[in-house]
């Protein structure tokens, strides 16, 4: 049995931990049988490795592979090994998308919404701040008894918006 993991226990040494019956045993688990030997897959640990820059088995390279979602990432990983071409080359042809990358363009297409909504959120407070500023100023204008052509002149505002701001 494997199991992958995209986590890491505290004591997790390694990427790759196999649990045999007599292992099992010492831990207090339960076995199904005595022919099941389970191993465990911990991703982050393989990400540790990778970027430690220790030497990944064929294995553990094709597995980082398989996990990576950036293109440029994957090239790195890739090196122009010919088996690792001929893997994204396949995945290309059964992939949904144009490109390989199809997680990373749906993430950059949310980053590119986030900004917009982002910047289109400060124009809506930038223009709120501005019309709450004309009304302090039409408010400050009225105590100042000044006409109310200079208000509308000043303000932009109509006569009818100028009398409905309250003091």
């Amino acid at each position: 049995m494997i199991n992958i993991n995209n986590f890491c226990f505290k004591e997790t040494k390694e990427f790759i931990e196999k649990y045999t019956p007599s292992r099992m045993r010492e831990n207090k688990f339960s076995m199904m049988s005595e022919d099941l030997e389970i191993y465990h897959l911990f991703l982050p640990k393989l990400k540790e490795k990778y970027y430690t820059k220790d030497k990944l088995t064929k294995l553990e390279e094709f597995l980082l592979v398989c996990l990576e979602d950036d293109s440029y990432r994957m090239e790195k990983i890739i090196k122009g090994d010919e088996l690792f071409m001929n893997y994204r080359e396949m995945a290309k042809k059964v992939c949904i998308s144009d490109e390989l990358d199809f997680r990373q363009e749906s993430l950059e297409a949310d980053a590119k919404l986030m900004r917009v909504k982002e910047y289109e959120a400060e124009q809506k407070g930038i223009s709120q701040g501005i019309s709450q500023e004309k009304r302090n100023m039409v408010r400050n204008m009225k105590q100042n008894n000044e006409p109310m052509e200079k208000i509308m002149k000043y303000t932009g505002y109509t006569q009818n918006e100028i009398n409905s701001i309250n003091l």
